[in-house]
């Protein structure tokens, strides 16, 4: 179903496509961006691609709450699952308010073996502070 959404969401008119994305606090292009990010997340995650690892060169629109909580690099936005797990932080509690949250955050914090902040860096995270933060 959810590369269907995708397309059936491409599909709308621009002011159907800005409805549905209003629901979720966002515009149009950024809610697109991010579904198409969560589809490829997916679809990797489905056919059991090591997601921790990729590189991401298509990136999602990000909003600028995110940039306190991502790593850069040269001045850019690391291309690596950070941006993935704020997209579905933000999404899930839109969506569920009462959603109990915190089985990322133990999973990425397992991932960090030494809670430095350069474990979090090379998810994409600032630091590792971030990660502890994380409600999803």
């Amino acid at each position: 179903m959810g590369k269907y959404w995708i397309y059936i969401n491409k599909l709308l008119y621009k002011k159907y496509q800005n409805k549905i994305a209003k629901e979720h606090n966002l515009s149009g292009i950024i809610y697109l961006s991010w579904l198409e990010n969560i589809n490829l997340i997916r679809n990797l995650s489905a056919h059991n691609s090591n997601i921790v690892d990729i590189k991401f060169s298509t990136k999602p629109k990000i909003l600028d709450e995110f940039k306190n909580k991502l790593y850069f690099i040269n001045g850019k936005i690391s291309d690596r699952i950070a941006v993935s797990v704020l997209i579905l932080e933000s999404l899930v509690f839109v969506i569920n308010l009462k959603y109990p949250g915190g089985a990322i955050r133990k999973s990425l914090k397992k991932l960090c073996r030494n809670r430095t902040d350069e474990d979090a860096q090379k998810l994409g995270f600032k630091d590792f502070e971030t990660i502890k933060n994380l409600k999803i």
